[in-house]
């Protein structure tokens, strides 16, 4: 029998963990707990998006109204207020909903992120041909 005792790295933001310190340093840097993170998406979009700042344009009209659940078609307004200041980028959204801790019901993170792939990747294809 072999017996083996290994590090595990956690983010200071999200629950989660790796074995690889570089891996976890990178990570850390994108989570989208962290408030402080770096948009690759916004990179990909060609946008840039300061979390911090949209943090606080949002605190009146998200902190203490949204305690759980916020309903896409009921505020619909708010919703898209919110996501049209951060250029449409579903990781910035997120990052935005797991700070309030506000879950938006018919919004789909994967959907929203395939959505915005598929976008660049036309957008690529129209300047290429």
């Amino acid at each position: 029998m072999k017996e083996k005792l290994k590090k595990v790295y956690y983010c200071d933001y999200c629950k989660k963990k790796m074995f690889v310190k570089s891996a976890m340093e990178k990570h850390e840097l994108c989570c989208t707990a962290n408030i402080n993170r770096h948009c690759k998406m916004c990179d990909l979009m060609g946008a840039e998006n300061d979390i911090k700042d949209i943090i606080q344009k949002t605190e009146k009209t998200l902190a203490g109204k949204y305690t759980l659940c916020m309903d896409i078609e009921d505020d619909k307004k708010t919703f898209d207020e919110i996501f049209d200041t951060l250029n449409r980028c579903p990781a910035c959204m997120l990052t935005v909903m797991r700070h309030y801790k506000i879950i938006v019901d018919g919004w789909d993170f994967r959907e929203a992120m395939q959505k915005e792939f598929d976008s660049v990747k036309e957008e690529e294809m129209a300047y290429i041909f």
